[in-house]
Parts: C-alpha cells; sequence; structure tokens
C-alpha cells in the first residue's frame, strides 16, 4: 500500500490517518508477511439487510467458512446472544489460534467482525461471502500487527 513520511495508508482515494493499521479497499483481500506478534482483522461491512444481520444462521455460515478456509482449530463456540434493544446479534467463536468475533447493528445496516490470529493466517474473500451472505453494499477491511513492534525492541 503507499503511504507518506507519517504513516498515513490510502483508502477510498483519500489519505487518512490510520496509525499501526493497513487498509485494504473493499475489493481487496488482506494480505500481510508479518512474522512476529498477533494479526487482528477487523472487517466492517455497510449497508446490510437488516433481516441479513438478525439471521444466526447466515451468520454462523460466515463463521464456519472463515475457520475451514484458514485451516483454524473451533475450542469452543459460536456462542451467540441476541441484543433486545438492538434486535442484533453477539456472536464469538474461540479458536485455538485466538478468536472471531461479530456484532450487527440491523439499524445501522452494519456488521462488524473480528479475527484476531496468532497463526497469521488472515486471506479470505470477505467481500464476496458478506456481499452475498448479508447484503452488504461496502465492505472495509483492516488488517493490524499487534505485538510485533514489542516483540522487534525486546530482539534488539
Amino acid at each position: 500500500m503507499p503511504s507518506n513520511s507519517a504513516g498515513d495508508f490510502r483508502t477510498s482515494g483519500s489519505w487518512q490517518p490510520v496509525p499501526e493499521a493497513v487498509h485494504h479497499s473493499s475489493k481487496a483481500m488482506a494480505r500481510v508477511t508479518q512474522t512476529v506478534g498477533a494479526l487482528e482483522l477487523l472487517v466492517d461491512a455497510f449497508g446490510c439487510a437488516p433481516q441479513a444481520l438478525r439471521a444466526t444462521d447466515r451468520l454462523e455460515l460466515i463463521f464456519r467458512w472463515v475457520v475451514d478456509d484458514l485451516g483454524m482449530q473451533i475450542v469452543e463456540g459460536p456462542l451467540w446472544r441476541n441484543i433486545p434493544r438492538t434486535e442484533g446479534i453477539a456472536g464469538l467463536m474461540i479458536l485455538e489460534e485466538s478468536h472471531l468475533s461479530v456484532y450487527t447493528y440491523p439499524e445501522l445496516c452494519l456488521a462488524t467482525f473480528n479475527l484476531y490470529s496468532g497463526a497469521h493466517k488472515t486471506e479470505w474473500p470477505w467481500d464476496d461471502i458478506v456481499r452475498d451472505l448479508l447484503g452488504a453494499r461496502r465492505i472495509d477491511v483492516r488488517l493490524l500487527s499487534r505485538g510485533a513492534a514489542w516483540v522487534a525492541a525486546a530482539d534488539a
């Protein structure tokens, strides 16, 4: 990704400060060459169909595809909680590699996913799958490298 000296990254054609994160366009899949620390993938799906955001079966299908495709191991879950105030859903799957979670906001047509992985496996076609299952109009994927600076400093 092109960046300027201040560490800003290009997203959607404009410069935005994003400390410690790499933004990918809605057409991109997250890729990384980092070999230390953990990776955290933040996926925001905008313009989703509100009914799809209330459908645990659709969210569970996304969870299963992510875990299967990335070769991760399930420790527990998925665990689901309906949020009465918003009619959204909170979901969590505990993985041997860390966790996968989702929180949906039907009133905002928004789903937010978080994949935290110590296994450095994050490449997955979020754009295609989430668009198909939740009706998302736009998907933003951000990748954060967690702990890498600390590990590098400790090795120095």
